[in-house]
């Protein structure tokens, strides 16, 4: 069943047009007033999109909105993060990618990349990698190919999200963020969602505050579909992933929680937020899926944990134990019982 998440008392479907409209308006106002130029480059991951590549197209088309109606200021390339997809996603993605950098370029505007090396499936790792191996191989390319005070971005293929917001994270940077993440769960955020699929990310979200309670309330969302990173973080990322081998769907969560440990400044703020899942070949995008993806989650995070009591029992857990537990989590919460 898909509703609107009430994040306020007085957050209606009639008032949502107008939370929307008015986080663009300030989105746009915000990226059109800047000094000097916002350099970012967005990355999305894909595998196997071919019967959703309108998705695609629809990012393109944002892209050149905000780069147009914010006076230039929004510098931008888009770096497709391929996971070895096996069907014909990359050869329409470079056909599309041929049509829009000739408008893109006609604009001065930045173009998309495709790197040949980005396709992680082709690699080996000690576990399929899914969609944080694509995100690990594109930090590990961007930590030295970006200047320390370029951005980069992260956001799902499905445009959950509109490319806008970016102007709406400019508060937090011009305050010396490093990381913005865009909550779900903020009281600003405009958002349409699966219920039960928000349900198992709830319960998920109770397990990993105890796996890192010195994290505190940045946890209430720490697996969002739009993330912020300031260069300089994107070397500690890509040291914690190689330490831990956290190259999986837990490569997000893992990430922001290193950051917070190395002392970077976190920020979280509102956004809108649509969930597109129907259709997607990505296997969490579903609530039997997403519960598979959590269990996998927590084995891999239970690596990074200091809570070494709660980590030892997960990982003697089977993800299928996991699993059953996340079901049944509002029986019994405990863990350690």
């Amino acid at each position: 069943m898909i509703d609107f998440m009430q994040n306020r008392p007085d957050f209606t479907a009639e008032s949502q047009m107008m939370a929307i409209e008015k986080r663009r308006n300030k989105a746009f106002e915000s990226l059109s007033s800047m000094e000097s130029p916002l350099n970012t480059t967005i990355v999305i991951p894909v595998y196997n999109e071919t019967s959703r590549l309108k998705c695609l197209s629809t990012k393109l088309e944002e892209l050149l909105e905000v780069s147009l109606l914010s006076n230039g200021n929004l510098k931008w390339n888009l770096l497709i993060a391929d996971d070895g997809s096996t069907d014909h996603t990359l050869d329409i993605i470079k056909a599309l990618s041929e049509e829009y950098n000739s408008l893109f370029n006609k604009n001065n505007l930045l173009t998309i990349e495709l790197p040949e090396d980005l396709s992680l499936r082709k690699k080996t790792y000690p576990q399929e990698v899914q969609m944080g191996g694509a995100l690990y191989t594109a930090f590990n390319i961007l930590k030295t190919e970006l200047d320390k005070d370029d951005f980069v971005v992260y956001t799902d293929f499905d445009s959950s999200v509109p490319l806008w917001e970016i102007g709406n994270t400019l508060p937090f940077i011009f305050e010396g963020g490093d990381v913005v993440i865009g909550s779900r769960r903020h009281t600003d955020s405009v958002v349409v969602r699966d219920k039960l699929v928000q349900s198992y990310g709830s319960k998920f979200i109770s397990i990993w505050k105890d796996l890192f309670p010195e994290l505190g309330e940045i946890t209430n969302d720490t697996n969002g579909a739009f993330l912020m990173f300031k260069q300089p973080t994107l070397n500690n990322i890509v040291n914690w992933a190689n330490k831990t081998e956290t190259y999986s769907a837990a490569f997000k969560t893992g990430a922001l929680a290193e950051c917070i440990k190395q002392g970077y400044k976190i920020s979280t703020m509102g956004i809108t937020f649509i969930d597109h899942s129907e259709g997607s070949h990505f296997e969490g995008n579903n609530s039997k899926g997403r519960l598979s993806v959590y269990a996998r989650i927590l084995k891999d995070l239970s690596r990074s944990s200091d809570n070494v009591e709660l980590a030892d029992q997960i990982s003697k857990f089977s993800v299928s134990e996991l699993e059953t537990f996340l079901k049944n989590y509002d029986l019994n919460p405990s863990l350690l019982s």
